[in-house]
């Protein structure tokens, strides 16, 4: 099994077949991102914008959910002939305001560099440099901890609320997903997707 795997993996799922108690080694988490092949009708840079959001807020929840803040934030997108990619550093934060905020900044900063008649056929947005929250240091320069802790308050009710009802009910500012109706939750190949990756 570990020739076949070609990592130790396959010698773990032999002894778990075999009724051993293996327990692998949760691996660190490097970032937390979304991405997605868009309609043909929602590929201008003005229609893509909502669904980076939504991609967003959606790596943002699952970041939240495991423990960590992230430090930076990167944005890609494909589009026929070229590719676009930037990222931007951001305060160790993990709410929602602050990362849209980013978002803001980078899809701005593109929106002027790409010809505005770009079809973009990818987006995809990613949070990296995380830190674990029991672990955060504060940017004495930014001073902006009162700040971030009323909006992490703020999101932190509001995933309560979604996570009540299974749905994305409450959300800073629009929730306009593509069409059929939603991102889709897509199956990872390092993780079993949760009931929220659906919502």
């Amino acid at each position: 099994m570990r020739k076949v795997w070609r990592n130790v993996t396959g010698e773990r799922l032999w002894y778990a077949l075999q009724g051993y108690a293996i327990q692998a080694q949760k691996p660190d988490r490097g970032m937390f991102g979304h991405g997605r092949v868009l309609p043909p009708d929602a590929r201008s840079i003005d229609s893509v914008y909502p669904i980076a959001r939504m991609l967003l807020i959606k790596a943002a929840r699952r970041m939240r959910k495991s423990g960590y803040y992230a430090n930076r934030l990167y944005l890609w997108c494909g589009m026929r002939e070229d590719s676009y990619s930037d990222s931007l550093l951001i305060a160790v934060v993990n709410d929602d305001q602050a990362v849209l905020s980013a978002l803001k900044v980078l899809w701005g900063k593109m929106a002027t560099t790409i010809p505005s008649h770009s079809k973009i056929i990818r987006v995809g947005v990613t949070l990296g440099d995380l830190t674990v929250a029991d672990t955060r240091q504060l940017d004495m320069l930014a001073n902006d901890d009162e700040c971030r802790q009323k909006w992490e308050r703020i999101t932190h009710a509001i995933d309560k609320i979604n996570q009540k009802y299974s749905q994305s009910l409450v959300t800073l500012g629009p929730w306009t997903p593509p069409a059929g109706g939603h991102l889709g939750g897509k199956i990872s190949y390092t993780r079993i997707p949760r009931a929220e990756d659906f919502w």
